[in-house]
C-alpha cells in the first residue's frame, strides 16, 4: 500500500519558484568559479635578474668636459641707477648668517 506516512516531508515548492531557480544558479556559479580557480596553474615565482635586481643602479657616467652653466635670461634693457632691486635669496644649504642684512 501506498498511503502516506506521518514522517513523509511535505515536497519544496523552493524549486519552483524563480528564487529557487535563481539560487540554484548562483550556488552552480559560485562552485564552476571554484573549480576554475583551483584547477588553474599557478604562476611561477619571478626570481631577480640582473635587470631587475635593487642592486642593478645606473651609475653616473664620468663627465669628459665640464658642464656650461646656461646663460641668464634677460628680459629687457637694464633698469635705471634708481630702482631698488630686492635682495637676491641665498642659493639654498647655505648659512643663514651669510645672508646679506637688508
Amino acid at each position: 500500500m501506498n498511503l502516506p506516512s506521518s514522517l513523509a516531508l511535505p515536497q519544496s515548492k523552493l524549486f519552483q519558484s524563480r528564487i529557487g531557480l535563481v539560487l540554484l544558479l548562483v550556488l552552480a556559479v559560485l562552485i564552476a568559479a571554484g573549480v576554475f580557480l583551483l584547477t588553474r596553474p599557478v604562476a611561477p615565482t619571478k626570481m631577480p635578474t640582473v635587470a631587475t635586481s635593487p642592486a642593478a643602479v645606473a651609475t653616473p657616467r664620468p663627465q669628459s668636459r665640464p658642464v656650461a652653466t646656461p646663460p641668464s635670461i634677460v628680459y629687457g634693457p637694464p633698469a635705471p641707477d634708481w630702482v631698488e632691486r630686492a635682495p637676491v635669496a641665498p642659493a639654498t644649504g647655505a648659512p643663514a648668517a651669510a645672508a646679506p642684512a637688508p
